[in-house]
């Protein structure tokens, strides 16, 4: 009897220190942008007993990229990385995770992007492609000698990639990953976009929609997960692949320029 009230206890005791231990990543944050050739520093906290040290590794989607170090210090609850130490790494969106030795406790990072940040002078130029919403325009007076001029800036969201030359590798056997970046004029509510992946056969002969996200903040970069089973092949017509970004209530919304969609290996055209 004595030895089973010591086992229960012993694995209470054990669960309690378990869910105790905790690791929060706390830099990077969610939509940083670290650009290469400058030094990084990663940042933790840990809470409860764990081990000394810790192990940082990099990530895209699923797929371990990079080892960023196989120890350091747990107390210290932050790791320096020298300024070329990302160079190596392809442009692009990325978690780190940090992990004890004994892979007992971890923490991963909210998404980031490794590389150079989005050039909003990019994409298709203008307003073409875009619904404007005239009761969401905002305006300025400047004034003059013999009136005030009016400028009107319509809200508008514009993709800045996808664009015309962007080509999607489908990799991995289930889902892969890609960067849809954008930026937003003049909205100020709903503060939140839907995003999905528009699909044309030929000249309309079947037309696919592909939902990314139905509820995502607009901040003007979202981490897509794809499917990987897409067909992107036809025995004679083209897929035409587009992205949409809308407003929740609808009335703000942009296209992307079609852009590729390929298994790794297929050609282009």
């Amino acid at each position: 009897m004595k030895k089973t009230i010591y086992t229960i206890t012993g694995i209470i005791l054990f669960s309690l220190f378990t869910f105790s231990q905790s690791i929060t990543v706390r830099n990077p944050a969610n939509g940083d942008v670290w650009a290469k050739n400058t030094a990084h520093t990663i940042e933790w906290r840990k809470s409860g007993e764990m081990g000394a040290n810790v192990k940082i590794r990099l990530f895209r989607g699923s797929s371990r990229i990079k080892s960023i170090t196989n120890s350091t210090p747990t107390r210290n609850e932050n790791f320096r990385c020298p300024p070329n130490f990302f160079n190596d790494v392809p442009d692009g969106s990325y978690t780190i995770k940090v992990k004890t030795l004994n892979n007992n406790v971890s923490g991963n990072s909210a998404v980031f992007r490794i590389g150079s940040p989005p050039n909003n002078d990019n994409g298709d130029g203008g307003n073409n492609g875009h619904n404007f919403d005239s009761s969401r325009f905002s305006t300025s007076r400047v004034q003059g000698t013999k009136a005030n001029r009016v400028n009107v800036i319509p809200a508008f969201i514009k993709i800045i990639h996808p664009n015309a030359n962007t080509v999607w590798n489908i990799v991995g056997t289930t889902t892969f990953y890609e960067d849809i970046i954008w930026k937003s004029i003049g909205i100020d509510t709903p503060l939140k976009v839907r995003i999905y992946l528009k699909r044309v056969l030929g000249r309309g002969s079947l037309e696919e929609r592909i939902t990314i996200t139905d509820d995502t903040w607009n901040n003007g970069y979202y981490l897509a997960q794809i499917r990987s089973n897409i067909e992107t092949k036809h025995p004679v017509l083209k897929w035409t692949n587009t992205i949409v970004i809308e407003t929740l209530d609808g009335k703000i919304r942009a296209k992307s320029k079609p852009f590729f969609l390929i298994h790794a290996g297929e050609p282009l055209n």
